[in-house]
């Protein structure tokens, strides 16, 4: 799977304000660039990874069929994710 984009088009997210939204380009070798997450301490780096964390979380207790049902409830942010899947 690639992470192409993540977007908080209504709400935000502890230090990522509404409407924040973050873009991970493809470079030549068809591979997300690192250089996205760079940046000096306060820039909001740790904020955008426990983002990503916590919507694939959510993501993949939807589809659990154990566990508690506090892990199904809807997150109090909306967001909107983009990215590739191979398909074989």
């Amino acid at each position: 799977m690639k992470l192409i984009s993540v977007k908080l088009p209504h709400n935000g997210f502890r230090g990522l304000n509404k409407g924040f939204e973050i873009n991970f380009p493809l470079n030549s070798n068809n591979n997300v660039s690192t250089l996205y997450l760079t940046g000096q301490n306060g820039s909001g780096k740790s904020n955008i990874l426990e983002l990503i964390s916590e919507i694939f979380y959510y993501l993949d207790s939807l589809e659990l069929a154990h566990g508690s049902k506090s892990l199904h409830k809807a997150k109090p942010f909306a967001f909107e994710i983009e990215y590739m899947i191979q398909v074989y």
